[in-house]
């Protein structure tokens, strides 16, 4: 089975999601979208079969189908990560740092590094609903020595757009138990063997597109009435002694240590860690959606 994980910050995202879109449904008197199952399904569709979760208490979408793919992440080893950066950040920074407006972005990017390092942990692809943050935003914030190994890292990141067959219309539970079928089949069993090679660090990035490509547009012709193909955005770290050393080994105290073991371990595995980026679909098309069935409502009451 290929994993992903999804950490407790991005259930979190997806919880609130959901609740504006049942508040908008509510307002409206439409039928709610289901987020949840959108996303799960998303992730299915870019060949993720197994999710590890932080937290899986905050799942909101009472499917079997689904809940019976779930593993839960060590609690412990999630916490252990975050203590590592946390500590490594606030020694550059002040006491209230944490609560600061001013250094929300630095906090943003604490999560999202302990996120990564959560997913390498895991052995999983990531599945984040924020995309990455800007380095960029903390450069003013944080002192020269941990900003450029993480500006480094940033700038090792390969950004990628894949054909992805993702469900054709808002879907409900019940609709998502329908792609059983197509799940279970042999197209997608290849589709998901596509996408794995993204995993696989001997493989060539851009041979292994043309075969994702190829496996979508097969898997999509045989599927019309319940697949639609969209492009995904795909970042993909490829592990390198170089990488490791200059990035990893440079970052202070024990945080070096663990991202530098992290990234070994990758290494050896002749694995690339692959972050799949849902915000466009979660955000950008169903937010979008549902505040434009709300301004229909409301627009009447301002003419």
């Amino acid at each position: 089975m290929r994993k992903g994980y999804a950490s407790f910050g991005q259930q979190a995202s997806l919880r609130v999601l959901s609740e504006v879109v049942a508040l908008i449904a509510k307002y409206t008197g439409q039928r709610a979208t289901n987020s949840d199952a959108i996303f799960y399904a998303a992730a299915f569709q870019a060949g993720i079969d197994e999710f590890i979760l932080s937290n899986p208490a905050i799942l909101t979408t009472p499917s079997t189908f689904i809940a019976s793919r779930i593993t839960r992440f060590s609690n412990n080893r999630s916490l252990s990560n975050i203590n590592t950066i946390d500590n490594a950040f606030s020694i550059y920074l002040p006491d209230n740092w944490r609560t600061s407006d001013k250094f929300d972005p630095v906090f943003r990017m604490v999560i999202f590094i302990n996120d990564l390092m959560d997913a390498m942990s895991a052995g999983a692809a990531f599945l984040s609903l924020d995309g990455l943050p800007i380095s960029t935003e903390i450069k003013e914030l944080i002192p020269d020595e941990l900003f450029f190994p993480i500006s480094h890292l940033f700038s090792t990141f390969t950004a990628v757009q894949t054909s992805s067959p993702i469900p054709q219309k808002v879907v409900s539970t019940d609709e998502v138990h329908r792609l059983n079928d197509i799940l279970s089949g042999d197209l997608f069993s290849n589709y998901v063997n596509s996408q794995a090679l993204l995993d696989a660090s001997e493989t060539p990035i851009e041979k292994t597109l043309q075969v994702i490509v190829s496996d979508a547009r097969m898997l999509f012709l045989q599927n019309r009435k319940q697949l639609a193909l969209r492009n995904a955005t795909v970042n993909i770290l490829q592990m390198t002694p170089k990488l490791i050393d200059a990035i990893f080994g440079k970052l202070p105290g024990a945080l070096a240590e663990v991202a530098t073991k992290l990234g070994i371990s990758f290494l050896e595995a002749r694995r690339r860690l692959v972050i799949y980026d849902f915000s466009e679909l979660m955000y950008d098309e169903i937010l979008r959606q549902n505040l434009l069935r709300l301004h229909e409502v409301l627009e009447p009451e301002q003419a």
